[in-house]
């Protein structure tokens, strides 16, 4: 499984986003480094299908799709925060064990 948490440089949140992630990981029983990836400008950004600052990526799927559109901005998840919430990244990660036929 890949883990990744793409941000731009003084996030904030990128921090939070990293141990949360870590955290629900380790609950799910699973030893996956995390990917730490900085997005530099509007470019990368926008091959990368940044959604915003920080994003958290499962397997290369974002954890809270909410918007399509490529942001450098800081980013607000779908219950209001700057960090994905627990219960976000656990339905990721287990979607993701589902795909790839794990229990």
């Amino acid at each position: 499984m890949k883990a990744e948490v793409l941000s731009v440089s003084g996030c904030p949140h990128h921090a939070a986003a990293v141990e949360r992630l870590r955290e629900a990981l380790a609950a799910a029983g699973l030893a996956v480094e995390i990917e730490e990836r900085w997005v530099a400008d509007a470019a990368e950004a926008e091959a990368l299908g940044f959604r915003g600052s920080p994003s958290v990526r499962i397997d290369g799927d974002d954890v809270d799709p909410a918007t399509d559109e490529p942001s450098l901005a800081c980013r607000m998840n779908a219950e209001g925060g700057g960090v994905p919430s627990r219960e976000a990244l656990v339905r990721a990660i287990e979607a993701a064990q589902q795909r790839r036929g794990l229990p």
